[in-house]
């Protein structure tokens, strides 16, 4: 991981490799190596301009900041400015993409550029609802003069506890999926939820239950395919391929944190004001950094002393919260501040929403986000939640244009990939450093918290090699899947079930796919007994339904009761429809 620290008045202890970023004059005895530094001897926000300047793979082994005393106490406010910019500049465009591959790359930092296939994977699952949810630039202004609370796991989020219930009679609540429960538990079933992290076990976060009233926003990326279907409406940040689904909006949204997403669906919804629980980027003690966790309130016994200059580092460094006090943050915290003010700024002056801190604590600045004045909502009328979700229903239905050809020869090629990547894997040494000639073999190596345990270089070979068999299986899977979408266009989709299926599935589909029409067919065994014609026998099903080249859809009940009789037919126009999905 590449570091980020400050050093004041004195470079000892800072490694070669580092590239050197002088805020004022360096001491005389400091050696520089050629292209590895920047001084600035008289910072004014100009330096910004430089440092976006810099080679950015300069700076993939880490950076040093080093700051002159006398020049910070002469413009302590541009040094410190200076220093929140590098700091948030280095942790969004430098550390992250080089963390993990699920991060953009927007400057080229990294050397490969191997694709996540769990990512590839999710967003495969995810094909019919790409295919039919809009982009959430389709619910502009459905907000506009709401005000609207945002539910972020922070530690201060608890002294929310009991307020919540009387608060949404007067606001939309948004939570993003980690505080899904906080809300559920409440008693309050939220209007939005935002789901911007595209880790397969944030899946775990959405509790097995249906959710009437409220719309999941997500990330194409996201692992949704098993819960959208439990929502009322999806809709999506961005197109998932700008080639197929060619709407180029995207949000105010960032890597950083769901935190700045929320402040982009502000300006979206065009809300009158958004105030903010939780979002303190803070927290008291190191195992108190969310709301549910041990030591979330605690307080250490004595107060820290902050010292005049912010020292940076890699991992948890003080600085002065809000108020004033003694607080600790991390790196990534400290940058998603910067660019919530950044947002803050922006949406305040394109729609004039206003933001507020709600539990008046953490590191955002006062002057853009002030404490929401004690008994506001008392002040407010109650919210008109069936005129807002009237809104959102008709905007949900707004079709996006989809290219299917591209779309098709798009999942060809993918597919012709991946079968010639499993059969080098195939024939492959697991010692032998396959990564070299595969870069995906090295993808496994930055997965964290989906990692089931995998460590040696042997298990993260055949790990690797069971996910591109998973995802070639979705890819044949999203083939088919593009194949029944642009045929229901023209005409009724067939549907195998079992005969006590019929009526709930075709509920189900037509609740899904409005717009489509089915005909469902029940399929029965030999055993049943007289029939009055409407079901088809088992022994006749091939002959009457799955012939030809139409795409047919077959639930989950009927290959259970069938079992690997149904399956051992030829699939290429057999699509299962899963229970627990979107499709």
């Amino acid at each position: 991981m590449p570091y980020f620290e400050t050093y004041v008045d004195s470079l000892n202890g800072c490694p070669e490799s580092r590239f050197i970023i002088s805020l004022g004059p360096l001491p005389d005895d400091v050696q520089l190596t050629e292209g590895q530094s920047l001084v600035i001897e008289r910072p004014s926000l100009d330096a910004i301009k430089q440092f976006n300047g810099l080679n950015p793979r300069n700076l993939g082994s880490g950076v040093a900041v080093y700051i002159d005393s006398a020049t910070h106490a002469a413009n302590a406010e541009i040094v410190e400015l200076l220093q929140r910019y590098l700091a948030y500049w280095f942790v969004k465009f430098i550390q992250m993409p080089l963390i993990s591959t699920k991060i953009p790359d927007e400057l080229g930092i990294r050397e490969v550029h191997p694709e996540d296939p769990p990512t590839e994977i999710n967003k495969l699952r995810n094909l019919p609802l790409h295919l039919s949810c809009p982009i959430v630039d389709k619910a502009q202004g459905a907000g506009k003069g709401f005000p609207a609370i945002i539910v972020i796991p922070g530690p201060s989020l608890n002294a929310l506890r009991g307020k919540l219930k009387a608060i949404s009679a007067k606001a939309i609540i948004i939570c993003i999926s980690r505080t899904l429960q906080f809300v559920l538990d409440e008693g309050v079933e939220p209007d939005l939820v935002i789901q911007l992290d595209t880790h397969c076990m944030q899946e775990q976060l959405f509790p097995a239950r249906q959710f009437e009233s409220t719309y999941l926003l997500a990330l194409s990326l996201t692992n949704i395919s098993r819960v959208a279907h439990r929502f009322r409406r999806t809709f999506f940040v961005e197109s998932f391929d700008t080639t197929i689904l060619r709407n180029p909006f995207r949000p105010k949204e960032s890597w950083l944190s769901s935190l700045l997403l929320c402040i982009g669906i502000a300006e979206i919804l065009q809300l009158k004001e958004m105030h903010l629980a939780g979002a303190d980027l803070s927290f008291p003690c190191r195992d108190g950094r969310y709301y549910n966790a041990e030591g979330a309130c605690s307080l250490p016994e004595t107060s820290p002393t902050v010292p005049d200059i912010l020292r940076i580092n890699h991992g948890e460094f003080l600085l002065k919260d809000r108020k004033g006090c003694a607080t600790t943050t991390t790196m990534q915290y400290y940058a998603t501040a910067f660019e919530a003010d950044l947002f803050a700024q922006d949406v305040a002056q394109s729609t004039g929403t206003r933001f507020f801190n709600l539990t008046d604590t953490g590191i955002l600045p006062r002057d853009l986000f002030p404490a929401t004045p004690e008994s506001h909502f008392e002040t407010l009328p109650d919210f008109n939640r069936p005129r807002f979700q009237k809104r959102l229903d008709a905007m949900a239905h707004l079709e996006e244009e989809i290219h299917y050809g591209t779309l098709r020869a798009k999942l060809d090629l993918r597919e012709k990939t991946l079968t010639q990547t499993l059969r080098f894997a195939a024939h492959t040494d697991p010692s032998s450093r396959p990564e070299d000639t595969y870069p995906l073999f090295g993808t496994t190596r930055t997965i964290n918290l989906d990692n089931p345990g995998i460590g040696t270089s042997e298990e993260h070979f055949f790990f690797t090699r069971g996910l591109l068999e998973v995802w070639l299986a979705e890819t044949r899977r999203a083939i088919k899947v593009t194949r029944l979408y642009s045929a229901a266009r023209l005409g009724p989709v067939n549907v195998l079930c079992c005969p006590e299926e019929v009526e709930a599935c075709a509920e189900r589909l037509q609740k899904t796919h409005p717009r489509w029409s089915f005909k469902l067919q029940p399929v029965v065994s030999p055993f049943s007994g007289a029939d009055n014609g409407a079901s088809t026998p088992f022994n006749q099903l091939y002959a009457n339904h799955l012939r030809g080249d139409a795409v047919v859809l077959v639930t989950e009940g009927l290959f259970r009761r069938f079992d690997f009789l149904l399956r051992a037919i030829p699939q290429d126009n057999v699509l299962e429809y899963r229970e627990d999905s979107f499709l």
